[in-house]
């Protein structure tokens, strides 16, 4: 990693950590992403702008594994300006080919829309296997990671609602 990356990890971690509606990372995780190409980084003349993530878990033995979306972040100033679907396109074209299942939870009406344009249909949770529920509820309740969600304050009980797209 150089220390162009890790300043970027640093970054991308402490504002995952106060934004609402983002999962705390930490910069760790974010290297780790960035060194496996499981990353898309939005800039414009050399200003971060963006960025989102996904992680593979595998599903049910003998079944495809499911990549989900996560972490997909525009910085407010710069809504509006097509870099949704920027990353839409950029993480297609890394993930076509791959034979995986995708899913991900969003509240955002500019995200839900910009899913339906490139193939994701609402779904409920039901619709993903029970193996990779538990895989994605241990990584988010990594007790490392349990302090980050007491920036929704009394608010907490409506960070869980959400709408599940799979494609």
């Amino acid at each position: 990693m150089t220390n162009l990356d890790l300043d970027l990890a640093k970054t991308i971690s402490a504002v995952s950590k106060k934004e609402l509606g983002l999962l705390y990372y930490f910069p760790e995780e974010i290297e780790r992403a960035l060194k496996e190409n499981r990353a898309v980084i939005i800039e414009e003349n050399g200003r971060l702008v963006g960025w989102g993530f996904w992680t593979i878990r595998n599903g049910p033995p003998r079944r495809a594994s499911w990549l989900e979306v996560h972490t997909l972040y525009i910085y407010p100033e710069f809504r509006g300006r097509g870099y949704l679907n920027k990353f839409f396109d950029m993480a297609y074209q890394r993930l076509k080919d791959a034979n995986l299942r995708a899913y991900f939870f969003t509240r955002a009406g500019a995200v839900m829309h910009m899913a339906e344009k490139y193939g994701f249909k609402k779904a409920s949770v039901s619709d993903i296997p029970i193996s990779v529920w538990i895989k994605m509820l241990l990584h988010r309740l990594n007790p490392r990671r349990l302090s980050s969600y007491l920036k929704y304050g009394w608010r907490i009980l409506g960070a869980w609602k959400w709408d599940v797209y799979i494609r």
